[in-house]
């Protein structure tokens, strides 16, 4: 019984999670997260991604969200405004920023190096790991 009861954990907690949530972890992705509440942004809720140059020397990504998505980030965003937004790209904080109105269907993040900002473009829009 205490095999059983061993193995049984083992599956339901470690092995069950893994292959349920490995299709989820390993497709390009970027997600916005304020307080509680995230929106995961691939290659579905993507209309389109394309890499800006800004005054300085570095690149900003401008997305645009399919309807569904912007209208979820713009209910999001509207009920956390004055909070932090942090943009996670596969799990990596790559930007934050302080919600000041309610985001829209376009989204415009800064500060990349231009190299940066086309893998992970093309990492969206292809559904390739960077």
């Amino acid at each position: 019984m205490r095999v059983f009861k061993t193995l049984f954990f083992v599956f339901f907690w470690v092995l069950f999670p893994i292959v349920c949530f490995t299709q989820i972890i390993d497709k390009p992705h970027l997600i916005f997260h304020i307080n509680s509440e995230s929106l995961i942004l691939d290659k579905t809720t993507i209309k389109d991604a394309r890499i800006v140059k800004n005054d300085d020397v570095s690149y900003g990504l401008i997305i645009e969200l399919t309807p569904n998505a912007a209208k979820q980030l713009a209910n999001i965003s509207n009920a956390n405004a004055g909070k932090t937004i942090f943009f996670y790209s596969n799990d990596k904080l790559i930007s934050k920023a302080i919600i000041q109105s309610p985001l829209g269907d376009k989204i415009q993040i800064h500060h990349f190096l231009e190299k940066e900002g086309k893998e992970l473009i093309d990492s969206l829009k292809n559904d390739k790991p960077r």
